[in-house]
């Protein structure tokens, strides 16, 4: 079983780990496509038809806490927040460092907005509104010269939170300066919706 091909998304460089419906798109960070089937509805509809693969119980992941263990090995363990792996994950040091559901946490994963002074001008009540937020729905607003803005309704508080991604911390210049821990996690389980406009202040 382990040498047999679990996950069908093209170029998958751990097919052998996870099922399909397990593979976490790098692009939207949805599950169950890659980057190459993300943009095609045709290809991510066939990839649903692997949707009812299961692994033989003796093969589902051993690691505690592990909240889909059915869908891989432990081999292919990863951080759905932090995308550590199963040998990080037992570097207590390192993933700490990345993930930020870590109990001492580093960086929070929304922002306020009192750590940007531009966004006085910004009412997240207002945008909510003008573009038909839901509950359980995030929003991706251009910033300007290569930056971001997520906005979501919280599931459970129902509050309005946002994050926004600098343009110098998309991870381009390693982990100390990325900031796509946190956005994993803000946007994890939630339906990304990109929006053609940009925020104004």
């Amino acid at each position: 079983m382990g040498d047999s091909i679990l996950c069908r998304v093209k170029n998958c460089r751990f097919n052998k780990f996870h099922l399909t419906m397990r593979h976490q798109c790098g692009g939207c960070f949805e599950f169950g496509h890659g980057q190459m089937e993300c943009n095609e509805p045709v290809l991510r509809s066939a990839l649903t038809n692997f949707d009812k693969d299961m692994l033989e119980q003796h093969l589902h992941c051993t690691i505690p806490d592990c909240v889909d263990p059915h869908t891989h090995l432990t081999s292919g363990h990863s951080c759905r927040f932090c995308f550590s792996f199963n040998k990080e994950l037992h570097n207590k040091v390192l993933h700490k460092k990345k993930c930020p559901l870590n109990p001492n946490q580093i960086n929070p994963i929304t922002d306020n907005v009192q750590d940007y002074t531009l966004t006085k001008d910004i009412d997240f009540d207002t945008i909510a509104s003008k573009y038909s937020l839901q509950i359980g729905e995030c929003i991706i607003l251009r910033g300007g010269m290569g930056s971001a803005w997520y906005i979501r309704i919280n599931k459970d508080t129902l509050l309005i939170e946002f994050i926004m991604i600098h343009s110098d911390s998309w991870g381009q210049y390693g982990d100390d300066s990325s900031d796509m821990y946190r956005l994993n996690a803000f946007v994890y389980d939630y339906k990304i919706r990109l929006l053609d406009s940009y925020i104004g202040f």
